[in-house]
């Protein structure tokens, strides 16, 4: 029977010790016979940042895969369908990189104790963030009212918001931070087709969320159309403006997009054409035709 197996991080896949490729985020296939089983999968992440994901299974029927986490098993076309996520590694080390007083009654604890992490403590209560951060130099702290910005550089530089009017709580974690009067905008970037970005506008009062707006910096018009029904899909994903990718005649029906598809982790192109094609992933692995008409979608179904 065949195997199929799509990740987005890559990774190299190994099956009863046998190195079968790479699959970095493109549909790796091969065989499995009877004798293969029972049959031991490895999925070793080239990041060495984190850890190896692996199971063990004893028949193509073996329902105790559905328990495993880290590896999702999915059937379709008569195929099985692996889908591995993998866990950050522990770092062997323990250090302070901010331990700052803000005002008389507000802690901030930037740490690295395995993982990366922001602890803040005031008067009312305190919290811990752990971070998906895989170095980290310095932090600064900001504070706007009753919303504590907290800015940590490494590889990149990340911004995590907190409300503190009241025991510290997490709000979201973003790229960068506009301060305005009265708010702070948090932006989000994202490595999509059409370099999306999303502005969050939060209260500096309360900390309430004002106003989302997503923005691109591509024009959907200047897109290659063999790639629309692709950007089409990271913006369901991401629940953003795509209606924008649609026909006339289908931009009545979007609200009923996202529950069309479900909620959708990860997706892959079958086959680009006439006809584009999609593996889309999310409780259940469904393959989806795009038609497109001057450039937009006209068409799209599951088969």
């Amino acid at each position: 029977m065949n195997a199929l197996v799509i990740s987005s991080t890559e990774c190299v896949l190994m099956a009863n010790g046998i190195k079968i490729g790479l699959t970095n985020g493109n549909l790796q296939t091969f065989n499995v016979n009877d004798k293969d089983f029972p049959l031991f999968l490895q999925f070793i992440p080239t990041d060495d940042h984190l850890l190896e994901s692996s199971l063990l299974l004893s028949s193509p029927n073996d329902t105790a895969l559905h328990k495993n986490k880290l590896v999702k098993l999915f059937f379709i076309d008569g195929a099985l369908l692996f889908v591995p996520t993998f866990l950050q590694k522990p770092l062997p080390v323990c250090k302070n990189i901010l331990h700052e007083r803000v005002f008389s009654d507000l802690f901030v604890l930037v740490s690295l104790d395995g993982y990366y992490k922001i602890s803040i403590f005031n008067q009312y209560g305190n919290t811990a963030v752990c971070l998906n951060e895989r170095y980290i130099s310095d932090a600064i702290v900001q504070k706007h009212e009753n919303l504590l910005a907290v800015t940590v550089t490494g590889e990149k530089q990340s911004v995590y918001l907190f409300n503190v009017s009241g025991a510290p709580s997490f709000i979201e974690r973003g790229d960068y931070i506009t301060p305005t009067q009265s708010a702070i905008i948090l932006t989000q970037k994202y490595n999509t087709l059409l370099k999306l970005k999303k502005d969050i506008k939060f209260s500096t009062q309360n900390g309430g969320n004002l106003s989302e707006i997503f923005l691109r910096s591509g024009d959907i018009a200047r897109l290659n159309e063999r790639l629309t029904a692709f950007a089409f899909l990271e913006e369901v994903i991401l629940n953003a403006n795509f209606s924008d990718y649609l026909c006339q005649d289908l931009k009545e029906h979007a609200p009923y997009v996202s529950s069309f598809f479900g909620k959708i982790f990860l997706f892959s192109p079958i086959n680009v054409s006439e006809e584009t094609t999609a593996l889309v992933i999310g409780e259940k692995a469904k393959k989806v035709k795009f038609k497109l008409t001057g450039g937009l979608i006209s068409d799209f179904y599951f088969y």
